[in-house]
This record gives C-alpha cells, sequence and structure tokens, in this order.
C-alpha cells in the first residue's frame, strides 16, 4: 500500500503555512527554550490542538483547541476570528502558521477559512490545500461541507458585525 508522507507543515500560498505538531512537542514533554536566537520560523502561529507545546519565544501565537469531529457551532465565531486574525497577520507580510495535531483537519478549516477571506472560493481554497498539503487535508467530511455550504455565509456576517 502507498502512504502519502506529510511534512510538518507545508506552504499553501507565499508565507501561509499548514501543519500538525511534531509528536515531542506537546505540553507534557520537556522543550527546548530558544531564546530570541533568530531560528524563529514563524512570526505568528495558531495553534488548534489543546495539548501542543506554545510557540517559540518572539512568536505571537494565538490558541483554541477544538476536537476533530463534528462542527462545534459554538465555537464557529472563535474559529472566524482566529481565521481573520491569520488573514491580518498574512496580509501584512508575516510569516504564519496554522497548526493542529496531524496538521490535516483542524489547520485545513481555519487556513481554508483565512484563503477565503482573501478571496478565494470555498473549492479554491480546498483544492489549494490539497494541491499544497495533502490529498488528506479536509478528510472530515463535516469541515469540507461546511465550507462549500456555509462558510460564505458565516463570513459575510462577521464582516458585517464588524463593520458596523
Amino acid at each position: 500500500m502507498n502512504y502519502e508522507i506529510t511534512p510538518l507543515y507545508s506552504e499553501v500560498a507565499p508565507n501561509l503555512f499548514m501543519g500538525g505538531t511534531d509528536d515531542n512537542a506537546t505540553i507534557d514533554q520537556p522543550q527546548v527554550l530558544r531564546h530570541f536566537d533568530g531560528s524563529n520560523e514563524f512570526d505568528c502561529v495558531v495553534t488548534l490542538y489543546a495539548w501542543a507545546a506554545p510557540a517559540n519565544w518572539g512568536v505571537e501565537e494565538r490558541r483554541f483547541g477544538f476536537p476533530d469531529a463534528d462542527i462545534i457551532e459554538d465555537y464557529l465565531p472563535t474559529i472566524i476570528e482566529l481565521a481573520q486574525w491569520a488573514h491580518s497577520k498574512w496580509a501584512s507580510g508575516k510569516r504564519v502558521n496554522i497548526r493542529c495535531q496531524a496538521g490535516l483537519n483542524r489547520s485545513g478549516l481555519v487556513t481554508a477559512l483565512t484563503l477565503m477571506i482573501s478571496g478565494m472560493s470555498a473549492d479554491e481554497a480546498i483544492n489549494t490545500l490539497r494541491a499544497k498539503r495533502s490529498s488528506y487535508a479536509l478528510c472530515n467530511g463535516e469541515y469540507e461541507h461546511w465550507l462549500l455550504t456555509e462558510a460564505e455565509d458565516h463570513l459575510a456576517q462577521w464582516q458585517s458585525k464588524m463593520s458596523a
């Protein structure tokens, strides 16, 4: 059987990355703290896996752990806010990584929303993630379905609420 090897993270658009968390980079494992040594790969990180170790010193991070399961309606405002934050940082020229555990579904959901905010359709965003990250990106069918059927309405509501 052929398995696709997926790297820890992938650049899905210039300076926008989607990825996972190294198996040893969890909050229950001691981490080497690199203090301002210029080795930061990213300026900003969105972390969606609750057990992921924090980003390095000097990296701006937003965290919101949620399960790779059904869409939880109560979480959608925060998920959309994270995509908006990631988009604003990315649009300002920052190197942004959106990560979860495996780097396929939760990060795929927020990265797709970020791409949609930049003007892509849901189809274009999903196809971009599958071409640049993995053919398994957004293998959670509920996330894919929500992006294709409801995400644009939620993003429009968010935009009108923010401009009011």
